[in-house]
């Protein structure tokens, strides 16, 4: 839907289909026509350029890893949330917590995940400071049987 449909301007017809917009002398077709072509003329865009590909380095090696530590947690008996400590009403979804900000992980800090439902993973987010998200998601990785790391990925 154009901007001049959603202004609100009345349209001409009667039939529902095929109308079209009014905005002064100019339709609301020829108004999103002209936008696109500002727009490609205004900018680095191009018609036929091949799509960008946004996933990095980072977001690679993640799905690696998750894709080979996800199994292995489970048959380990981790599959809920892992916060009982942390006073939450737990909503039973689950989803990986680390115990870093990505940005701040090197070597094996990439393994250190711990389950933690929506309601956890708010309140770790939100209401923690880095230190002390690193601190319960290190709590629950103990209290669940200790981390998964990569020496065990190396012998299977």
């Amino acid at each position: 839907m154009c901007a001049a449909t959603l202004r609100g301007y009345d349209a001409v017809g009667s039939t529902g289909l095929g109308t079209s917009i009014r905005c002064g002398w100019r339709t609301a077709t020829d108004l999103c026509r002209s936008n696109m072509n500002e727009y490609r003329h205004n900018s680095t865009f191009k018609v036929g350029r091949k799509p960008m590909n946004k996933v990095g380095p980072r977001t690679k090696q993640w799905r690696d890893v998750w894709a080979w530590l996800r199994p292995r947690m489970e048959a380990a008996g981790r599959k809920k949330c892992e916060f009982g400590f942390i006073p939450h009403d737990c909503d039973k979804s689950r989803t990986p917590a680390h115990s870093k900000k990505r940005r701040l992980m090197h070597g094996n800090d990439i393994y250190m995940v711990a389950w933690a439902c929506l309601t956890v993973h708010t309140i770790l987010d939100e209401k923690m400071s880095h230190d002390q998200m690193e601190k319960a998601v290190l709590k629950a990785i103990r209290r669940a049987g200790g981390p998964i790391l990569p020496e065990e990925r190396e012998a299977a």
